[in-house]
């Protein structure tokens, strides 16, 4: 996330983040999240 809105002095809204790098993020986030609930949900 630091990468995608900056640092502290930097920082961006979100909704001025690249298109492509925010679908990026947001593809990877779920991805783990998914994969994150199924293995715990088997544990």
């Amino acid at each position: 996330m630091m990468r995608l809105l900056g640092q502290v002095k930097t920082k961006i809204f979100f909704s001025k983040v690249n298109i492509d790098l925010a679908t990026n993020y947001a593809a990877e986030d779920a991805d783990v999240t998914l994969r994150l609930y199924e293995f715990f949900l088997q544990n």
